[in-house]
């Protein structure tokens, strides 16, 4: 290690622009890859459901025959119809329909919710309204309490809120059947609506990518359906799933034409979470920052390859002296590695406290996951393996070129 760092400082003048690119590559890589960490931390999260083959089936109205008042007047029927007629389909395990937020969109609805020791306070949260069949479809499993009771005409109603919620709300563990009521309803007159606490669901977040949010899921008044359209949700058999939506829309479309509705489209959540994905940046994002790493990773191999095939060149002398004085090729091979890691690991120390200093800025993207020790150490060392396999790469053949240098030749150019 002594005669490697000699080495290395005899010739610093030659090694002064590759420790300066191997430090500036470090600090821009890691922070490219913290910034791709942003995201797919966020994105391993789960979601709190499962949207796994399930189909989004979107039911619209025809605006000429909505004109019509008797079509009209029997909207309802016509939905609750066309809603056994989904669920009756072959290959369908369950059907549901609902309103308020809905995964990979920019619909979304919210609400404030306040209890009566606390009515100071309002807690904003993402609402859904939805048939009892929700949380077979999406398969939401309660952290505590049961599905019983769950009916619209109750009062006060039944609520499934996230354990995020119940902490805000009631400062701790909430108790089942616990009450709260619609801040905004009470407060400018209209009727108060009261919740009864009916479980707790895990943390929820719209997409997979974005932060969790307090959510409360809120039976689905049936006389909703007189007047708007919800949107219908099926789990399909995974067996099934392969063509599902070409199937369904050939069979389909006729027997769901009833009054103004018609059967428009079938996409399934994942293909909705593609589009949405790209429609929101973040596709493109992802791309570009792996795009970044690995230019950032090939301007490294270059350097640390054009270094060391002409030192290696230039050196000659000296590696046909030690391989004549009893040096192994392996030996001499194993030399240059050293000394690529060794200027890696001292370029690195620099490029560490530069890190730490924009992590200090707060200069990270942490739009989706907050800033912490284990997220810098991981990036970090994702970046010293990456920095270090084409370290290795760039050496591999001026290594295999030194190796196989004739000790007479080199001395006698010598």
């Amino acid at each position: 290690m002594k005669m490697i760092l000699k080495q290395l400082w005899n010739q610093r003048r030659a090694n002064a622009w590759l420790f300066m690119e191997l430090m500036i590559v470090f600090v821009l890589l890691w922070f490219t890859l913290d910034v791709a960490w942003n995201y797919l931390r966020a994105g391993s999260y789960p979601k709190g459901y499962d949207t796994e083959n399930v189909f989004d089936v979107r039911i619209e109205r025809n605006p000429i025959l909505e004109k019509d008042p008797a079509v009209r007047s029997h909207s309802k029927e016509y939905l609750l119809e066309i809603y056994r007629r989904i669920g009756e389909y072959p290959g369908v395990e369950s059907v549901c329909y609902y309103a308020g937020s809905k995964p990979y969109t920019d619909n979304s609805m919210f609400q404030g919710y306040s209890v009566e020791e606390d009515t100071a306070k309002v807690y904003a949260a993402k609402i859904r309204y939805i048939s009892s069949s929700y949380l077979d479809v999406f398969q939401v499993k309660l952290l505590e309490g049961s599905r019983t009771g769950w009916d619209e005409q109750q009062h006060p109603s039944a609520a499934f809120i996230t354990a995020s919620l119940s902490d805000s709300l009631f400062h701790g563990k909430a108790p089942l059947g616990a009450r709260f009521y619609d801040y905004y309803a009470r407060k400018y007159g209209s009727e108060e609506t009261t919740y009864r606490l009916s479980g707790i669901l895990p943390l929820t977040k719209l997409d997979d990518y974005a932060r969790y949010e307090d959510f409360i899921y809120v039976p689905l008044d049936t006389h909703i359906l007189e007047y708007a359209v919800p949107y219908f949700a099926i789990r399909v058999r995974s067996d099934l799933v392969s063509g599902f939506p070409d199937r369904f829309m050939r069979e389909m479309k006729s027997r769901l034409n009833m009054g103004s509705f018609y059967l428009s489209e079938v996409h399934s959540y994942d293909e909705m979470k593609q589009v949405y994905d790209v429609e929101q940046g973040t596709t493109v994002y992802l791309r570009l920052a792996f795009s970044v790493a690995v230019f950032f990773v090939f301007i490294v191999f270059l350097g640390v390859m054009g270094t060391f095939w002409f030192r290696t060149r230039q050196r000659r002398g000296e590696i046909g002296l030690r391989i004549a004085v009893g040096s192994s090729r392996f030996g001499v091979m194993w030399l240059l590695f050293n000394e690529g890691l060794i200027l890696l690991l001292l370029a690195s120390i620099p490029a560490l406290l530069i890190a730490g200093n924009i992590v200090y800025a707060d200069l990270t993207i942490n739009t989706l996951t907050d800033f912490s020790a284990g997220r810098f150490l991981i990036t970090v060392l994702a970046t010293y393996l990456l920095m270090l396999l084409m370290l290795f790469a760039g050496c591999c053949y001026p290594a295999y070129q030194a190796m196989h240098i004739s000790p007479a030749e080199a001395l006698r150019e010598e």
